[in-house]
């Protein structure tokens, strides 16, 4: 996140970052659940199990993704971000405790439908108008008592229409990684070549004025190590490059500072938000 106050600007009135790494120790990655899904959007999974792709049962090219095994007043949670306005569309099915376990759908923490019982495979679709990202979330969820079918959620064929805007994803280019971004703020984050520590391109955060900032964020899942190398040309003291990690500021630098490493440690399982400003 780059943020300014409320007079003043020096220097060149932004932030950079370059050469994003993180490590999750070997875990199987989440990514797997982009091929179950039949798209090109990266997932995050918690809860008390998590989401896993399998071919046993799919509406499309052979592999879906499914729910993990949970017991009562547990839920399952499968995760992915979109940028700026689109339509959303997916397959979803359940075999569950009727009208008592559920396979719920949330666009921004905003539940959108449900089903429980025995439902096949069924098309669903959602618009989304409002600028900025936006969260998708998949959560299958059980009450206090009793079990029934397979006692879980599968969703298949997932697709993501933002109308031809240019893919934020460019952002994954210019800082090295495979992670995948959205942009947001008053001003969107870009990939540009004109500074670089590696690789001769960088991400640079947008162009504001006084009292706004301009952020980019991305999501991985489980335990890992990130670092990543920053600078900042900015008024001293009053305009921030800042970082943080689950919505908690880690570091921020101001003034003239050149490109530096930053490394970070997170030890907590589930998925975690690193979000430049």
């Amino acid at each position: 996140r780059y943020a300014k106050d409320g007079s003043v600007s020096d220097g060149s009135d932004c932030g950079w970052a370059d050469k994003l790494e993180w490590d999750d120790g070997g875990q199987p990655p989440p990514g797997s659940l982009s091929e179950a899904l039949d798209t090109t959007l990266s997932f995050t999974t918690d809860g008390s199990a998590d989401w896993f792709s399998q071919t046993e049962i799919s509406y499309y090219s052979g592999d879906a993704a499914q729910s993990g095994g949970i017991s009562h007043n547990q839920e399952s949670r499968m995760q992915t971000m979109v940028s700026g306005a689109g339509v959303v569309s997916f397959y979803w099915k359940v075999s569950s405790e009727s009208s008592f376990d559920y396979l719920e759908f949330y666009i921004d923490g905003s539940l959108q439908d449900r089903i429980s019982g025995t439902v096949d495979w069924q098309q669903m679709t959602y618009t989304i108008t409002a600028s900025g990202s936006h969260t998708l979330e998949w959560r299958y969820a059980k009450d206090c008592s009793v079990s029934d079918g397979s006692d879980c959620g599968w969703a298949d064929k997932l697709e993501w229409d933002d109308g031809g805007q240019p893919p934020p994803d460019s952002l994954s280019e210019a800082l090295d990684t495979t992670l995948s971004f959205t942009t947001d703020g008053s001003a969107d984050w870009f990939s540009q070549t004109a500074i670089s520590y590696y690789s001769g391109d960088a991400a640079q955060s947008g162009g504001i004025s006084h009292n706004q900032e301009s952020w980019m964020q991305t999501t991985v899942s489980g335990a890992g190590v990130v670092s990543f190398y920053w600078k900042v040309s900015s008024e001293a003291y009053y305009d921030y490059l800042e970082f943080y990690i689950d919505g908690s500021l880690q570091d921020r630098i101001s003034g003239t500072v050149g490109w530096q490493q930053m490394t970070y440690t997170i030890t907590a399982s589930g998925s975690h938000t690193l979000e430049w400003r």
